[in-house]
């Protein structure tokens, strides 16, 4: 079985888009890093240090009890599906203050619900400069809702994120 501290860190994306596209942005993560990028699927298992992207017009949720992605098929969230919102309550109610949330350029106020499940549950909240978003509403939301912890650069995000993994994996 999956413990939390085994299952840190796993990456978990919302991403808007056809399914051409999302095997696109999958082909692209993989020359990019060595970790394994996976299209969700119902009752798919995670495992630590991968990759799962919500698959196209569904949502993906953790189950929080056998640790296991679901697919649903309810209502788009915010207009959309996936929605960045369900996936972040159910990361919120699985990791709790292990949770760091990314909200990227985006129309909308997707992931604004979502970021306050996970930062009232003790996680934490990364919100992309609006300045540096080529659709800035999405940060800019979760900025005026005063739930983002930091606020950065699209260029330093991945070295912040890095920081809060090492903070998170040690306890501190």
């Amino acid at each position: 079985t999956l413990s939390l501290h085994d299952a840190l860190p796993i990456f978990f994306i919302a991403f808007n888009g056809p399914l051409w596209m999302l095997e696109s942005f999958i082909s692209k993560m993989r020359k990019h890093t060595d970790m394994k990028i996976h299209l969700g699927f119902d009752g798919q298992s995670i495992r630590a240090g991968e990759v799962y992207v919500a698959p196209e017009d569904r949502h993906m949720v953790i189950d929080p009890v056998y640790l296991k992605i679901k697919i649903v098929d309810s209502p788009p969230e915010n207009f959309v599906r996936p929605s960045a919102d369900p996936l972040f309550k159910s990361l919120s109610a699985v990791f709790g203050e292990h949770c760091i949330a990314i909200v990227l350029t985006g129309m909308g106020n997707d992931g604004s619900i979502g970021s306050g499940y996970i930062a009232a549950a003790g996680g934490y909240v990364i919100a992309q400069e609006p300045g540096t978003a080529v659709a800035p509403s999405m940060p800019r939301s979760v900025i005026e809702l005063r739930i983002a912890d930091i606020i950065v650069p699209l260029g330093d995000i991945s070295r912040i994120l890095s920081e809060r993994i090492r903070k998170v994996m040690h306890g501190r």
